[in-house]
């Protein structure tokens, strides 16, 4: 053995030791959660869902070649003339072609256990979501409420989303009027800006890596957020796999 090939093990040993040991820094960092005094915010899409890429494909070339996605463009554009989010609902079969992730919702369903309320922040409009609420009516029935896009919140502001800092303004207003006021928001987002804005608003903001290729690692990043921050994940019963399937 090459003294410059020992010089690189024991250099590679020293490098890896250190950056387990930053990570670990970090996390110690983070301070543990009060199940009493804290709520829970997930983004919807690429965060407790998981995309279907080839049905996704397969469905959006259908709905582009019968017309469907222009007239549902124009149709949204006379509705919301300033919330280009929204547009992307145009493809609203599209949108809610996921998977759910069944680690993280029986990890809602502990902290429901818990005690600690779930709410959604989505850029989603209200037709998307309901929609989402039949496909899956078990699961989002473990949502205590859900803060989306539309005049519902503020007429005069319809065209809010996320990063907006008005729209998270709307958020919390609705997060007092339950109660949840003076608690610890614990926000999770695929986005980074998103997420960043919401350390801003003072939120414990919790970026979600993503990946094509490997889609459990948004599961993975959110359980870890969760674990770091003492947040139990193991339910009294685990959900049936029924609760899984699209209706």
């Amino acid at each position: 053995m090459s003294i410059q090939y020992l010089y690189a093990v024991i250099l590679s040993i020293f490098i890896a030791g250190f950056g387990i040991s930053n990570t670990s820094k970090q996390s110690a960092q983070i301070a543990y959660a009060d199940p009493c005094n804290t709520v829970l915010i997930f983004d919807i899409h690429g965060v407790l869902f998981s995309r279907k890429w080839s049905a996704t494909i397969s469905t959006f070339s259908r709905l582009l070649c019968n017309g469907y996605i222009f007239r549902n463009l124009y149709r949204l554009h006379q509705k919301y003339p300033y919330n280009f989010t929204a547009l992307r609902d145009a493809i609203e079969p599209v949108t809610n072609l996921q998977e759910p992730y069944k680690k993280l919702w029986n990890a809602i369903k502990a902290c429901k256990e818990q005690g600690i309320p779930v709410y959604l922040f989505t850029n989603s409009r209200p037709e998307t979501h309901a929609q989402l609420i039949k496909t899956f009516p078990e699961l989002l029935g473990l949502i205590n409420g859900t803060i989306h896009v539309g005049p519902h919140t503020n007429p005069h502001y319809s065209w809010l989303y996320k990063p907006h800092p008005l729209y998270y303004q709307q958020c919390k207003h609705i997060l007092c009027a339950a109660g949840h006021g003076d608690k610890r928001v614990i926000f999770f987002d695929d986005k980074a800006k998103n997420a960043q804005e919401g350390t801003r608003q003072g939120w414990d903001s919790v970026h979600v890596a993503t990946s094509i290729i490997h889609p459990h690692v948004a599961e993975e990043s959110c359980l870890h957020a969760l674990h770091a921050r003492g947040i139990q994940t193991t339910p009294k019963e685990q959900l049936p796999n029924t609760a899984f399937q699209a209706r």
